[in-house]
């Protein structure tokens, strides 16, 4: 989830604004690209408005704007699970696990100007399997 401006202008982006968006996978506790470049369908990720009403975000509201003097997303994706390194713990004590650490680097392309990457960073909790 994020509010996404891109292109000289910074304006807030649109569906007809991007000609494409995909993703990769950094693991960055091995230093290893886990998936190559991912196609996001545009429709499905982007809102032409920003979503105001959604429980999950909590970056800002219309009590406390953003530093933009907005409030909202206009990006959405999930990436699957599958793109993310499994942890199989099970002969292991859980104490010697370590969470690692990854970033996913979404490339915008808009239909003119420059394309741009914003980077999202995270630490994923350790999985264990049975």
């Amino acid at each position: 989830m994020a509010r996404i401006r891109g292109g000289a202008s910074g304006a807030l982006i649109t569906q007809a604004s991007l000609s494409s968006i995909s993703f990769t996978v950094r693991d960055l506790t091995d230093a290893e690209t886990i998936t190559s470049a991912q196609s996001l369908t545009v429709a499905s990720v982007v809102y032409d408005d920003l979503q105001q009403s959604d429980f999950r975000w909590n970056q800002d509201s219309a009590a406390t704007p953003g530093l933009d003097g907005a409030y909202g997303y206009n990006f959405l994706a999930t990436i699957p699970a599958s793109h993310f390194a499994q942890l199989d713990v099970r002969a292991e004590s859980p104490f010697t696990v370590m969470s690692h650490r990854y970033r996913v680097d979404v490339l915008f392309t808009p239909t003119s100007g420059q394309a741009w990457i914003v980077p999202f960073e995270f630490t994923a909790l350790a999985t264990w399997t049975s």
